[in-house]
């Protein structure tokens, strides 16, 4: 048993405690509170960590670590869309080794600044069991696009070895993900638990695309895949809810442009209740979103 103390305990769930204690038995955290009373109870050593505050390990909800390279790599004054060509440019150029050395320099970024748990979109799914150990719990949430071809859940599922790491699954957002692949990804997460995660309402050009069928992105897409027929409808998130392509607990990132009709249905539709919003501050100062 352990006591450790510190200047300041913050519990996240109640108010900061000041000269605060938690008491460890080996890797589990069995009381939280002042130092006064917690001393009180039997222990082996007092670690007195002096002026700090002391508060549970940071969790990222959202993290492309297999793109840590790419930092000051891109530049955002182009416009969302013009972006994502450079990604995808830059992309190609990198080997399996390089990816493998991004995700392990990421991990290593994430650690230091006292992150313990991630949510990572793996965009290279078969690289997973490659990844060194690390004292970091990692969320593997692979990431599902068929503007181009058709994925095979199953196999992604079998590339990341499910047995052997946390995974879920992340269709990555409705202007490259078809509504049958979310419908399909969503059922996957449902039946084996897994969470699932995607991008949603992320940018002012996301927003042109769907509500008016026009913008830069609209233009981007439909190059590649001609016969987007969800273009022009509306809001994305009406779009995959009302066509239950949403899990529950389903993880949306962003949501930087959702209308107020959005928001009536995300506090009425029964679903939705129960969704968890990410919200991005870096990628959203990076591109000024609204």
């Amino acid at each position: 048993m352990s006591l450790i103390r510190a200047r300041v305990v913050l519990p996240i769930s109640t108010a900061p405690l000041e000269d605060g204690a938690v008491l460890v038995d080996d890797d589990t955290i069995r009381m939280v509170g002042p130092y006064r009373e917690i001393r009180a109870y039997a222990h082996d050593e007092i670690i007195d960590l002096g002026e700090t505050i002391l508060l549970p390990g940071l969790i990222n909800a959202h993290c492309h670590l297999d793109y840590t390279m790419l930092r000051k790599a891109l530049l955002s004054r182009s416009g969302f869309s013009n972006w994502i060509r450079r990604l995808n440019s830059l992309k190609a150029r990198f080997s399996d080794a390089d990816y493998l050395g991004a995700i392990t320099d990421g991990m290593d970024q994430l650690i230091a600044h006292g992150t313990t748990t991630v949510i990572n979109i793996a965009s290279f799914p078969a690289l997973i069991s490659q990844v060194p150990q690390k004292d970091l719990r990692v969320i593997w949430c692979l990431e599902i696009m068929d503007i181009r071809t058709e994925p095979d859940l199953q196999q992604l599922l079998r590339d990341s070895q499910l047995s052997a790491h946390e995974v879920g699954l992340s269709p990555h957002s409705p202007y490259t993900a078809s509504l049958g692949v979310y419908r399909q990804a969503a059922r996957h997460a449902e039946r084996y638990r897994l969470p699932f995660t995607t991008h949603l309402a992320e940018s002012a050009e996301e927003h042109a695309c769907f509500h008016r069928g026009e913008g830069a992105l609209h233009d981007l897409i439909t190059a590649i895949r001609p016969a987007a027929e969800d273009f022009g409808k509306g809001s994305p998130l009406r779009l995959l809810l009302e066509n239950d392509a949403l899990p529950p607990g389903a993880i949306l990132v962003h949501m930087n442009t959702i209308t107020d009709e959005d928001f009536a249905l995300l506090s009425s539709h029964p679903v939705a209740r129960s969704f968890h919003v990410v919200h991005c501050p870096g990628s959203h100062a990076f591109f000024d979103h609204p």
